[in-house]
């Protein structure tokens, strides 16, 4: 549906979702990864669906994040 969605509970498979998500919406599709939204110590890591494992692992967010 090329829809824009919110994925809770997946940042310690970003890859496989990344991967999987690549087949309907394209490897350009935009992504953001919010790490402890509302949190004092909040991160956002912006990137594509080809690049977004990368970032995430760069950043070393394992937890307590969502895929937009």
């Amino acid at each position: 549906h090329n829809a824009t969605m919110v994925v809770f509970l997946s940042i310690s498979m970003i890859e496989e979702l990344a991967a999987r998500l690549k087949k309907g919406y394209g490897g350009d599709t935009p992504v953001a990864v919010v790490y402890k939204a509302s949190w004092k110590d909040q991160k956002i890591v912006r990137g594509t669906l080809d690049t977004i494992a990368g970032l995430v692992e760069k950043e070393g967010i394992r937890k307590t994040a969502l895929v937009v």
